[in-house]
């Protein structure tokens, strides 16, 4: 099992210990006009509707915008994960795939965190 530093891990822990949190998108006019999806943005918020963070795709241009229309979930993927005093907290990451898709999250320092691995089968099978 890889060394977690303790600093980052408790950052990210904190975010997450809440009994409910919600994921709220912010879109772009022009995305909801053209159709064009444009890196994703949401806002963490807690129980009472209060902003404790955000999650942040990382912006890589024009090709990316393409890609995200063209391949839709099958993408490249890099999120960053940030509390609410805009502290980056963790990253998470995914290379572009067909079948089998690897997300892996680290913390701001690319110290691995945890992985989740989806596996093609006749049924919907996950591992954590």
């Amino acid at each position: 099992m890889p060394n977690r530093p303790k600093k980052s891990f408790s950052s990210f822990k904190r975010l997450l210990t809440r009994d409910h949190i919600f994921l709220r998108q912010r879109q772009s006019v022009g995305e909801i006009l053209t159709g064009f999806e444009v890196r994703n943005k949401y806002d963490i918020q807690d129980e009472s509707g209060a902003n404790i963070g955000s999650i942040i795709e990382s912006p890589r241009g024009f090709k990316a915008m393409i890609f995200r229309t063209l391949f839709r979930s099958h993408r490249p993927l890099d999120i960053e994960v940030f509390d609410k005093n805009e502290t980056k907290v963790a990253r998470l990451s995914r290379k572009f795939f067909w079948l089998f898709s690897d997300l892996y999250l680290t913390d701001p320092n690319g110290n691995h965190l945890g992985s989740i691995h989806r596996r093609f089968g006749f049924y919907i099978k996950n591992t954590i």
